[in-house]
């Protein structure tokens, strides 16, 4: 369960399935025993002791102490026909040399190589023994046989290749038909021969038989079947094939087939008409067992060899498959429900058995819900098959929520607005800093200019309230207003912006009066000033133009005087002298007057107020400030583009390749985030690029 809760981040989901009541339609159920071999079998099922003896007649598993081929090789015969499949048994060997090492005469059917090398037993050594061997290729069973066949018996296996692990009693019918017809191959299919007595066996070819002997006919209990006759055995109530070869017909109540993944439907349809089909490698060959007829298949490839059983070796058979089919190993069942396993099964087509799995773990990997709504409920389309064995079977995936690329960049809006919000914010701050250089310069003025005392007052005030509403409109951002209400705040900050530019006029105009004030002043007491010593100035002139007019009296005077002095030269130097005189003086005389004119003109001239340059405020002596102050442009709010989209109320709005996307963070935010991306035309996603 999901917890629609605090962050949205990728989510582990998981479907979960009891999968004990699922059935398969059919398969192999087991081992119900190990280990699997026919020694374990014959061990399982006590086929060497004594309370099996009767029923099991004349089969001997040779596992057991018993020694039939013994029994036959010292019974004091003449001669003895043994034949050796391609893997004789030990017991066929040693009954050759004990019948051999007594003075009988041994006729050996064996095949290709056998006698030679490594594969002589022990023929070299024999070399007072009456042994003949001929050698042919397809020879079905090992078998002895005596007194042309009224004594002996057959070794069986699974294959006439392979170990044998039973031994089967002929009955004279059955022993002699054999005896014909192993003399029939001994003496008509044999390729090569050799005897006994002189060392290694030299096996020469075969140039000519003796006489002729016919076959059986394919009545008598015993015959040869030709692969190329298709003549397979008789389909019977009971079929045991180690090869895994089914009855021609599905009549079998009992099938004992090798348990595999092969075959498994052809069994089934024997399963739906009732019949028990089972396995255990018993080391039998292939057999059919009916009410009029029980038949062992021997050999394979060129010849098979039929066996027709009497009553009491298809009795014994029956016991022994009655046996495996009370306690098989594994037996092939259908509508097998999961949970009922409780050992291994062979599924059709397996190559092995494989055991039930209590639960099984599968990765449907990552998804990437269709909207954040979904997350909850997203889950694959189809979810893959869990395993046939798997008796839970859990589906885990991961949602991923929808998200923007990792290229995505911060939508046209939102830029528009931070530029509207930066240029609010600037022009807040110019005002503030306007209302701030106020304040400073109203504390100067304030100690300049006492006389501006209650203007002051009146301007602080009004700073005041201005610096209050400054405050309140601080506080708001244009972004989180939306349009309308921005459009307003701009039009209030526009309001305080012109009620700040008149105030900064009021008291610059106050300043200037006052300052100018103060200059007249000045400049009128200077100008008395000058006036005292323009006069002094004057009086002193006037005392020294009449020392001079004085002296140009007395020049003249000397003139006079120097007219009476009888020497010529003397007369002309002191006139020459008083001439000198006479210019000097009336020089400094015409200069003397030209002063006294003008500093009578300077008293004459009345009092006028003269500027000498415009006053800057906050200077005291009218000179330009060291540091000018920034007076800002006025921009109206006319001029601010404002879009008609406000910003969303929750998330981030970015934009790629065309398409809006808002982007939020927590699930509290969802059924704001939808209304606002609905509204804006976004793509509601969770903030966090993906590839």
């Amino acid at each position: 369960m999901i917890e629609l809760s605090g962050p949205i981040s990728s989510y582990s989901r998981q479907k979960k399935i009891d999968r004990r009541e699922e059935t398969l339609s059919v398969c192999w159920v087991g081992p119900f025993h190990t280990p699997i071999s026919p020694k374990s079998a014959a061990q399982r099922h006590r086929w060497m002791k004594a309370d099996h003896s009767q029923e099991l007649g004349p089969f001997v598993s040779l596992f057991s102490s018993l020694k039939p081929a013994e029994e036959i090789a010292v019974s004091g015969c003449e001669s003895m026909l043994v034949a050796l499949a391609p893997q004789p048994p030990q017991e066929a060997i040693d009954a050759i040399f004990c019948a051999a090492d007594r003075g009988a005469r041994v006729y050996v059917l064996a095949s290709p190589g056998f006698g030679e090398g490594k594969n002589d037993p022990g023929f070299r050594d024999r070399i007072n023994s009456q042994i003949l061997i001929r050698r042919f290729s397809g020879i079905p069973v090992s078998a002895i046989l005596s007194e042309r066949g009224d004594l002996g018996g057959v070794w069986l296996g699974s294959t006439s290749t392979g170990p044998s692990h039973w031994w089967l009693s002929l009955n004279s019918a059955q022993g002699s038909t054999l005896f014909r017809l192993f003399t029939h191959l001994f003496w008509h299919e044999a390729i090569d021969e050799a005897w006994t007595g002189n060392g290694n066996l030299k096996f020469r070819k075969i140039t000519e038989r003796p006489f002729d002997i016919p076959l059986p006919s394919a009545s008598s209990a015993v015959h040869l079947v030709g692969s190329h006759t298709n003549n397979g055995l008789p389909s019977g109530e009971f079929w045991h094939s180690p090869d895994g070869i089914l009855p021609p017909e599905h009549q079998a109540t009992t099938l004992i087939v090798p348990a595999s993944g092969q075959i498994q439907i052809e069994l089934q349809q024997a399963l739906n008409e009732r019949s028990c089909i089972v396995w255990d490698e018993i080391g039998l060959p292939s057999f059919s067992i009916n009410p009029q007829h029980s038949v062992l298949e021997l050999g394979q490839k060129r010849w098979q060899l039929h066996i027709h059983l009497d009553s009491n070796q298809s009795q014994a058979l029956l016991h022994i498959t009655q046996m495996i089919k009370d306690t098989p190993v594994w037996r092939l069942q259908k509508e097998v429900k999961l949970g009922s396993i409780e050992t291994q099964v062979w599924l059709p087509e397996a190559q092995e058995p494989v055991s039930v799995t209590a639960s099984v773990d599968i990765d449907c990997g990552t998804l990437v819900a269709k909207n954040i709504r979904d997350i909850p409920q997203t889950s694959p389309a189809q979810f893959p098959s869990p395993p046939t064995l798997a008796l839970e079977a859990v589906w885990n995936w991961i949602v991923e929520p929808p998200r923007a690329p990792k290229e995505a960049q911060e939508d046209s809006l939102v830029v528009i607005w931070e530029k509207i919000d930066a240029l609010f914010s600037q022009r807040v701050q110019e005002v503030n800093e306007k209302l701030d250089g106020l304040e400073e310069r109203e504390g100067m003025l304030k100690k300049a200019f006492t006389s501006l005392a209650g203007a002051i007052l009146g301007f602080g005030r009004t700073r005041r309230d201005m610096h209050s509403r400054l405050e309140t409109l601080q506080e708001k951002q244009p972004s989180q207003l939306g349009p309308n209400d921005s459009r307003e705040l701009f039009s209030q900050l526009e309001a305080l912006e012109s009620q700040l530019e008149e105030l900064e006029g009021e008291v610059e105009q106050s300043e200037r009066q006052e300052r100018e004030k103060r200059e007249k002043a000045e400049q009128q007491k200077a100008w008395e000033e000058k006036c005292e010593d323009t006069k002094k100035k004057l009086s002193e002139l006037e005392e020294q133009l009449f020392s001079l007019e004085e002296q140009l009296e007395n020049i003249e005077t000397g003139f006079a005087e120097a007219k009476d002095i009888e020497d010529r030269k003397d007369r002309r130097a002191k006139q020459k002298k008083l001439r000198d005189e006479q210019k000097r003086t009336e020089k400094q005389l015409k200069k003397l007057e030209q002063e006294k004119a003008e500093l009578q003109g300077l008293l004459d001239t009345p009092f006028e107020y003269k500027p000498t340059r415009r006053i800057s405020p906050g200077s005291r002596t009218g000179s330009r400030s060291k540091k000018a102050r920034f007076i800002p442009k006025k921009v109206s709010s006319n001029k601010v583009d404002i879009p008609e989209e406000r910003l969303p109320s929750t998330g981030r709005l970015l934009q790629h390749k065309g398409t809006r996307y808002l982007a939020i963070i927590d699930w509290e935010e969802l059924e704001e985030g939808e209304r606002e991306a609905e509204r804006l035309g976004a793509e509601l996603v969770v903030i966090g690029g993906q590839g």
